[in-house]
């Protein structure tokens, strides 16, 4: 006995008694096939309704090889209904309403961009929080997206009446169908709204276009060689448009300006704030340069000559030769560590600077011939998490030939890990400056 498909034929019942033909489980899940079902199985882009059987929770209704599947929130079949019993079937009609309204929009919507700019619709996707179309059009721009959004909610406001035509191939043939029916269906449902478009689904639709109410194109996007269109429509468009207003009146008393002033208002706190970024990272320049001048002279006198002055600058140094320096910073931050070791590095120095708050050494070469990553990864534990004999346990990172980083689990670990790569690359200075000067006359 095959299933009455209610939604289709009856598609306002959301609550009906009805016969159970049979159960079994499939794919670790239990399922009921009843003699009518005003469930509609997800199919042709729209996912299938949910609501209870007997009080269990329907989870998802699929056709499989002709048979309506109800599968319900079940783990023991000897709990299920057994079969030539009776049992209340309730639709969640909130869901199913709102479904019914987007995919109507779809329609609304792929007719109406297939009649402006000649795409055809190649996708539809319902989801939880959005609705897609994938159309076959390389670039939807602002000024298209906008009038398609308008003759979409045009439609809506005339009020089109939806038909559907249940018929052979043969006889679809009469209508100027927006797509080609599927070839392996008998039977066909044509859904027209009133004239203008021709559509084979098998999906629910709101009687005329006005239940729709509200239409809103959110965005267009490159998807591949397409255009995806993000939509709302009907409650789904309603509550959007609410939370855009409610943000639109939040933000305007939190800028001390009108709702229509708040484009204007934004735009002028951007280029502000655009231009302060701008003096600030000068001012951050030249203080990273005040800095590294600072050390430099440091590091020129006696190191019983510079213990208080260094610190007091918060600036500690730590190890200096003709080719590298090493500096403790108490105070800096990664992107203040980064700009000193880069500035100290403009003075043919390898520079390498531990950032004491974030616990990460942060090393700049004066050029790529020093290969910092090929010389201080050693260091580093093992990838697959094993320490070798000169690695030290917790430290991660890496880099390229003039620049490395790595962080460090402790404050301690990372002064020996400064103190090491500082004698490692000094010990590689002699041969650096081999390969600078080149070879001898000959």
């Amino acid at each position: 006995m095959k299933t009455i498909a209610l939604y289709h034929d009856q598609p306002e019942r959301m609550e009906i008694d009805a016969l159970v033909l049979s159960s079994a489980a499939a794919d670790k899940r239990l399922y009921l096939v009843l003699d009518a079902s005003p469930f509609y199985p997800e199919g042709g882009g729209q996912p299938s309704d949910l609501g209870r059987i007997a009080g269990l929770a329907v989870l998802d209704v699929q056709i499989v090889e002709g048979e309506h599947r109800h599968y319900v929130d079940c783990r023991d079949p000897a709990q299920l209904p057994a079969a030539g019993s009776t049992v209340h079937c309730s639709v969640d009609s909130a869901r199913r309403q709102d479904h019914t309204c987007q995919h109507s929009a779809q329609h609304l919507l792929s007719a109406t961009v297939l009649r402006l700019i000649g795409a055809a619709t190649k996708s539809f996707h319902l989801g939880e929080d959005y609705c897609s179309i994938d159309i076959d059009c390389p670039q939807v721009d602002g000024q298209t997206s906008r009038l398609i959004e308008a003759e979409v909610q045009a439609a809506i406001d005339n009020g089109y009446a939806l038909h559907t035509h249940v018929c052979s191939h043969a006889e679809a043939e009469q209508f100027d169908l927006r797509r080609l029916p599927p070839a392996d269906e008998d039977q066909l449902r044509i859904v027209e709204i009133d004239g203008f478009d021709f559509t084979p689904c098998c999906g629910t639709h709101v009687g005329d276009t006005s239940q729709l109410r509200l239409f809103r194109l959110l965005r267009a996007e490159k998807y591949k060689s397409m255009t995806r269109l993000y939509f709302l429509a009907g409650e789904r468009a309603v509550a959007d448009y609410r939370k855009l207003a409610e943000l639109s009146s939040v933000s305007a008393a939190l800028l001390g300006c009108a709702e229509a002033d708040i484009a204007l208002f934004v735009q002028q706190q951007a280029e502000k704030l655009q231009a302060a970024e701008r003096q600030l990272a000068a001012q951050r320049l030249a203080l990273a340069a005040c800095r590294s001048e600072y050390l430099l002279a440091l590091a020129a006198k006696p190191a019983e000559q510079t213990d208080k002055s260094i610190e007091s600058s918060g600036l500690d140094l730590i190890y200096s030769t003709d080719a590298v320096i090493g500096i403790r910073a108490a105070a800096l931050d990664m992107a203040e560590a980064q700009l000193l070791a880069k500035t100290l590095a403009g003075h043919g120095r390898v520079a390498l600077v531990l950032a004491v708050p974030v616990v990460t050494v942060v090393a700049v070469a004066p050029d790529s011939s020093w290969q910092l990553g090929r010389t201080l990864s050693p260091l580093l534990p093992a990838k697959d998490g094993k320490s070798g004999p000169s690695a030290f346990s917790g430290a991660r990172g890496g880099g390229g030939p003039a620049s490395f980083q790595a962080a460090l689990p402790d404050n301690e670990t990372a002064l020996a890990f400064l103190k090491e790569a500082c004698r490692l690359l000094s010990l590689a200075a002699p041969q650096q400056k081999a390969k600078s000067s080149g070879p001898g006359p000959a």
